[in-house]
Formats: structure tokens, sequence, C-alpha cells
């Protein structure tokens, strides 16, 4: 049976960009690079403006230091611990979404090759209003 050819790469970004979960992916400064449009629908946030700010800025106070060793570790080869983090909103209030972080190794990431870390928000509340 012949291989399909691979997709063009653009089909992939088209892909995560209209996805309902909210996909970011951070530099090694934990600063965002890229974020998709779920941003807005999930958190109210713009996603230009969510570029070049910390992951810090979006996290709960209490919940930077658990969120800081996951990170950390997945960046390490540590295996991930999906788990509920407040996240702040546009509107400063605060809503609690599972967080997977993925270590990804890209071929040209925004800041050239390398390993970037890809976080995915999932916002358990909007899917279950979804369902209903």
């Amino acid at each position: 049976m012949p291989v399909p050819p691979a997709p063009d790469p653009n089909w992939f970004v088209d892909a995560l960009t209209q996805t309902s979960d909210l996909v970011l992916v951070i530099d090694a400064n934990a600063d965002v690079v890229w974020v998709n449009d779920a941003v807005t629908q999930t958190l109210g946030h713009d996603p230009a403006e969510s570029i070049g700010r910390s992951i810090a800025d979006f996290l709960h106070p209490d919940d930077l230091t658990r969120a800081g060793t996951n990170i950390t570790g997945v960046a390490a080869g540590a295996r991930p611990d999906p788990g509920m983090i407040r996240i702040r909103l546009a509107d400063g209030s605060w809503r609690p979404l599972e967080v997977n972080p993925r270590n990804v190794t890209l071929p040209v990431p925004p800041d050239g090759p390398g390993t970037v870390l890809a976080v995915t928000l999932r916002d358990h509340q909007l899917e279950d209003t979804h369902w209903r």
C-alpha cells in the first residue's frame, strides 16, 4: 500500500489555530512565543497581546510553584503531570483549567531550531456545556 504524501505543514497550524483547546508554546524563559485563537474564547485575551508575556502573568499566585515545578520537570525530560491550575481571565477573574505541558522539538520554532514547551489548556467547564 503506498504511503500518502505528508500534509502541508500549514494544515497543522490551521488545525491548531482553530481547535477549542487553548494551545500555547513557551520558550526556555517561560515566555509565550505562540498561542492559538482559543485564548480569546477561553480566557478573553487577544492572541497578539499574549505573545512575549511570561506565563506567570496568567497563573494564580498560589499555583505558581506547582506549575513551575511541572514545567521545569517536563523541560528536563520528566513525565508531564497534568493538573488543574487557575488561569487569569482578561477580566481579572480566575478559571481552573487542566494544564498538560509537553516538551516538543521543532525544526523551526519562533526562536530558531530547538526545543520548546507546548502547553494544552482544556476548559472542562466549557466542554460540559457543549455536551448538555
